[in-house]
């Protein structure tokens, strides 16, 4: 098994003192304990969350190098020219270091710690077949719902469409209502500051397992020539 060791006290603090400065001289007096209190931590945490959903079955992973998020935030094109992110992401999918739908996203930061997994930011033409695919199938999609809850991380009521989405309309009321107006379809388990120990690989090994009905539902409706857009 890997050595990861936990998260330490200095993790969090690092980006409260980081927040609080958010300016490059004091991040390049602070670059050692960067490095040692979160940069090498965290690589250590997608090894040993490799591990974890290898033993389950689970066919994630993340490159210790590429799957740990960069500190230093892009303001080429933002109005919020702070230089560097308060916080720190770790993303796992199919393809170790790419991008691709159904993944598992874990963040941590001071002001909350989460690890989300599932359709997030997916491009229109992959909601569409999502919603499709829940259309079809209904009582397979209630019983993705059911298997989340019943894991403890019940699918996320976020951004959604204030309206049903044209071309859906009649399932106005429907058990799927809900899972058509989202514009996501993600299963989100909260991390508690204080639990950031030994055990994380295995708490999220967990929730990947728990969700993997989820997975398995998006990736068979995207891969469904049928249902290409």
């Amino acid at each position: 098994m890997t050595g990861f060791a936990g998260l330490g006290p200095d993790f969090l603090a690092f980006f409260r003192d980081l927040a609080a400065a958010q300016n490059r001289d004091w991040f390049q007096a602070n670059k050692r304990r960067y490095e040692a209190a979160v940069k090498e931590p965290l690589r250590d945490l997608v090894v040993g969350s490799n591990e974890a959903l290898a033993a389950r079955g689970v066919p994630l992973s993340g490159d210790p190098r590429r799957s740990v998020s960069r500190i230093n935030r892009d303001v080429r094109f933002s109005a919020d020219k702070r230089p560097y992110k308060d916080y720190a992401a770790l993303t796992f999918t199919r393809a170790a270091g790419e991008m691709s739908p159904g993944l598992l996203y874990v963040q941590f930061s001071p002001d909350e710690c989460f690890a989300g997994i599932g359709f997030y930011a997916v491009d229109p033409a992959h909601l569409a077949a999502m919603r499709a695919g829940i259309a079809a199938d209904q009582p397979g999609w209630v019983a993705v719902e059911n298997a989340l809850a019943k894991a403890g991380a019940p699918l996320e009521q976020g951004e959604a469409l204030k309206r049903m989405p044209r071309g859906f309309e009649a399932l106005a009321g429907s058990p799927v209502e809900n899972a058509l107006r989202l514009k996501a379809h993600v299963a989100k388990l909260r991390l508690e500051p204080e639990r950031l120990g030994p055990d994380l690989p295995d708490r999220i090994g967990q929730l990947a397992l728990g969700a993997m009905p989820l997975l398995q539902f998006g990736w068979r409706v995207l891969n469904d020539p049928a249902r290409q857009i």
